[in-house]
């Protein structure tokens, strides 16, 4: 028992004298009742962090890395920093809601790279990356050893250093698992809750692989219907993703020029509603009945994304049938049981 407690004792002492940065390993999401969902992310843990405010300098901050794929078929990438201010069981929820972070990482080559986050009244994202920024930390992590990080929030402010060994493989582990479309996928449904109301809407979403002048893309072509009181119409949405890097892709609206669609003798040309979102919307101008309109003039619907810096376009084709079928449900009443 002696010699024990004198092992636990060193083991002790040098960790507090050689702060020892944790591996990445990889950890399993769960639901609300704690049983797991099947998806996994990876994680680092780093518990030598140093925090200081307007009371304190260099206090203790503890701090955990989490890396998810959020998507099932063309994986991006998305990082969260959640921080604990002195130990474990003192987490930074959030702060207020028009807060501004600023977060910054320097690699081991002194190269820097820096990013403005904000809070808005429907998420909290002072500490998270998506996105265009997700992907340049990532390509950050998967070239560096080693990298230190300086987050700013309000009078707050949190250093701490990290280790990228083992990140990579842990990542291409979870893509591994991922369900891979080789070309176009069949209809999906899902139900979610809407950020502006009671309500819940419904969305179906077809997955295509493109080329483009030996380009790889990945489309998700996805129409979302909304209570009759918000819209009069189902808006419908064009996620391009421009294939990045060891099997991830990278959401991106801006080398798309426009959209058109073809329908035996009729087309109609979309023009991008106007959002801060990283996809091609096309939004209220679009009416039921311009769409069914062109929808009645042949059985099959052609899409042509057309693209800037002289790319050549890209075009997927869905039956005018199933198109039809989801533009004119009657979202979202009897939809879960409904739609199919």
């Amino acid at each position: 028992m002696r010699v024990k407690k004198s092992v636990i004792l060193l083991f002790l002492i040098s960790v507090i004298l050689f702060p020892v940065y944790s591996n990445w390993e990889i950890g399993e999401i769960v639901d609300d009742f704690g049983d797991p969902t099947g998806d996994n992310f990876v994680y680092c843990l780093v518990d030598n962090g140093k925090m200081s405010n307007s009371a304190t300098i260099n206090e203790t901050c503890k701090v955990r890395i989490m890396a998810t794929l959020s998507s099932s078929v063309f994986p991006q990438i998305k990082f969260e920093f959640q921080i604990h201010d002195y130990n474990w069981n003192n987490p930074v929820n959030e702060f207020y809601t028009d807060s501004n972070s600023f977060l910054q990482f320097k690699d081991d080559k002194g190269k820097v790279i820096k990013f403005n986050c904000e809070n808005s009244k429907y998420s909290t994202s002072w500490n998270k990356l998506y996105d265009e920024n997700a992907f340049k930390f990532y390509e950050m992590l998967v070239n560096s050893d080693k990298i230190k990080a300086a987050i700013s929030c309000e009078n707050v402010k949190y250093n701490f250093i990290f280790d990228t060994e083992d990140f990579l493989k842990k990542i291409e582990e979870i893509i591994d698992k991922k369900e891979k479309v080789d070309k176009e996928s069949s209809w999906n449904i899902s139900i979610s809750d809407s950020a502006y109301s009671d309500y819940q809407f419904a969305s179906v979403s077809k997955y295509f692989k493109l080329t483009s002048n030996n380009k790889e893309y990945a489309l998700s072509f996805s129409i979302n219907g909304y209570p009759d009181d918000l819209e009069d119409t189902p808006s419908i949405s064009l996620y391009l993703y421009n294939y990045c890097y060891n099997n991830l892709y990278l959401r991106d609206k801006s080398e798309i020029k426009g959209l058109k669609l073809f329908c035996g003798s009729s087309s109609l040309n979309i023009e991008d509603y106007p959002t801060p979102y990283p996809y091609f919307t096309i939004g209220r101008d679009v009416k039921k009945t311009q769409l069914n309109n062109l929808l009645a003039k042949g059985s099959n619907v052609r899409f042509e994304v057309e693209f800037k810096n002289n790319h050549n376009s890209i075009t997927f084709n869905i039956k005018s049938s199933e198109l039809k079928k989801y533009v004119n449900y009657p979202y979202p009443k009897d939809i879960i049981n409904n739609l199919n």
